[in-house]
């Protein structure tokens, strides 16, 4: 699950990353601005979040090739799985949703013919 900062969308999808029942759930922040690692590993910890969050170092500022690095590493294995968690903001009015969602919708395009790869999106309704 991609992690970018700790609100009630991604509560809502490692509660839904857990009940998948598979062997491993990883919740994945990429460092885009190495200022932002702190204040979410300090929030993720005082959530005490049932998942460990893991780092992805991203030297240049783009999101794409860690988690792409990340996902083909595990992948490799020919058994293996991967089911992409996607918190998702869905506010009330439908044009404010690009804002919210920028972001998803380039991971979906991202990783939509990886193969072996699930994608699931988790929508989180805000008034």
């Amino acid at each position: 699950m991609i992690v970018q900062s700790v609100d009630g969308a991604v509560l809502k999808a490692v509660s839904y990353a857990l009940g998948l029942g598979t062997d491993e759930v990883r919740a994945v922040h990429v460092a885009l601005h190495p200022e932002d690692v702190e204040p979410v590993q300090r929030e993720w910890e005082r959530r005490s979040v049932a998942v460990e969050l893991e780092i992805l170092d991203a030297p240049l500022r783009h999101l794409g090739d860690p988690l792409l690095d990340l996902v083909r590493g595990v992948i490799e294995d020919p058994g293996a799985l991967v089911a992409v968690v996607l918190p998702e903001i869905s506010p009330r009015r439908g044009w404010v949703d690009f804002m919210h969602n920028g972001q998803p919708l380039y991971l979906k395009w991202l990783l939509l013919f990886e193969p072996r790869v699930l994608l699931a999106n988790v929508p989180f309704r805000i008034d």
